[in-house]
């Protein structure tokens, strides 16, 4: 008998442990999956965090009656946080956002100003953003000046980084309506520097593979 009661018991403790185990592995009842959050990356004391705004109730307050989603380009919230005692200067113009087309080709995206962003708003989407012909002659037109004012006060209007401060606005990139780009896209900021000392820091890099949006 006590054979028998020896291997009940320790099949009891086993289910039990087996019972735990699964306990402690399984996610509480009701419970989500943590949201996706911003891309961002961090070095020498400055943070810079990125968020595409890929819905159009998110571009209301900037853009109340026409927004860029629905003239094929992307708006990119971007915030730049200087953590030192020192100001940082960063190269808006050359910052780039790096895409990979359906034919596995790379192209590499320059923001456009608030004077691009209105006169593609006004001349409408094309169907590939590495074919967009050249612009046509800015519009001095009140609906153009209306657009104009609107991309550029949402934009980022500075270079330098203020210490111990932050600096955020819009950047805009032409996508030409093909959002899914994003997917495999990264923002390339590669010239940053400390103003004081006229020392570059490292490029910065932003994934937009898992990252939040807006």
């Amino acid at each position: 008998m006590r054979l028998p009661t020896f291997a009940f018991i320790l099949l009891f403790f086993t289910s039990l442990l087996a019972g735990a185990a699964r306990t402690l592995q399984a996610p509480p009842a009701g419970a989500q999956t943590p949201p996706p959050v911003a891309a961002s990356e961090s070095h020498n004391g400055l943070t810079i965090s990125a968020v595409p705004w890929t819905k159009s109730e998110t571009y209301k307050p900037k853009f109340p009656k026409k927004n860029p989603l629905s003239s094929g380009i992307i708006a990119i919230h971007t915030i730049f946080q200087n953590d030192t005692a020192e100001t940082i200067r960063v190269n808006i113009e050359q910052i780039r956002l790096l895409v990979t087309l359906r034919d596995d080709s790379r192209q590499s995206l320059e923001p456009l100003s608030p004077d691009d962003v209105a006169t593609i708003m006004l001349k409408g989407k094309m169907k590939d953003p590495s074919r967009r012909g050249p612009l046509p002659l800015r519009n001095n037109g009140k609906d153009w000046t209306d657009l104009q004012t609107r991309a550029s006060d949402a934009g980022i209007t500075s270079s330098m980084v203020p210490p111990h401060g932050k600096l955020e606005g819009l950047l805009y990139f032409d996508l030409a309506g093909q959002f899914e780009l994003l997917d495999t896209a990264r923002l390339y900021i590669p010239e940053v520097t400390i103003v004081e000392q006229g020392r570059p820091l490292l490029y910065f890099e932003l994934e937009f593979a898992h990252s939040a949006r807006q």
